[in-house]
Order: C-alpha cells, then sequence, then structure tokens
C-alpha cells in the first residue's frame, strides 16, 4: 500500500475502540469494562464490582485503584445496612417488621 494505507494502519494500532455499556457479550476485558458501566449506570456497585473481578493482566492492573476502592465502599453499603437492619429490629415490634 500507499503513504495513506500505512497512516491507516498506523492509526488503527494507535487507537483501540470499546463497547460502551450494555450487556456487551463475552469474556475481553472491553465486555467486562461494558457490562461494569452498565451496572454503575443502574446504580449497582456489587454487579460493576463483580464485572471488574473478572479481569486479568494489564486490564486488572488498570482497574485495580478503583476495585480496591470499590470493594470498600460495597463493604461499607452492607456494613451499614446490617446495622440499619439491626437498629430497626430493636425498635419495631416484632409484627412490624413482616
Amino acid at each position: 500500500g500507499g503513504w495513506l494505507d500505512q497512516a491507516w494502519a498506523r492509526l488503527r494500532s494507535l487507537v483501540t475502540v470499546r463497547p460502551i455499556g450494555g450487556d456487551v457479550p463475552g469474556d475481553s476485558p472491553e465486555a467486562h469494562v461494558a457490562r461494569a458501566e452498565a451496572r454503575l449506570d443502574e446504580g449497582d456497585l456489587a454487579s460493576a464490582v463483580n464485572e471488574v473481578q473478572a479481569l486479568d493482566g494489564a486490564a486488572a492492573e488498570a482497574a485495580a485503584p478503583w476495585l480496591s476502592g470499590a470493594q470498600a465502599r460495597v463493604a461499607a453499603d452492607t456494613a451499614i445496612e446490617r446495622l440499619r437492619e439491626r437498629a430497626l429490629a430493636e425498635v419495631l415490634p416484632e409484627n412490624a417488621t413482616e
């Protein structure tokens, strides 16, 4: 090819296109990230964490700081929910929680 073909090939090697959000099928890092994005848009942090945990290699390394913070947030949310349930159980009569 000519210079245009060479330039196009060089550009394609520099740019990575990945799906944005949604239920993208597959086990590729791009698919996991797209599904994690969709779960975050739905407000489901725990499911997004599950998707990101499935990454490996360079993708997992890149996501590690976010994953660490997100896991801490999920743990905190879980602890708060348990405390809320215990507090309500102490305050409300037994038949009021059914």
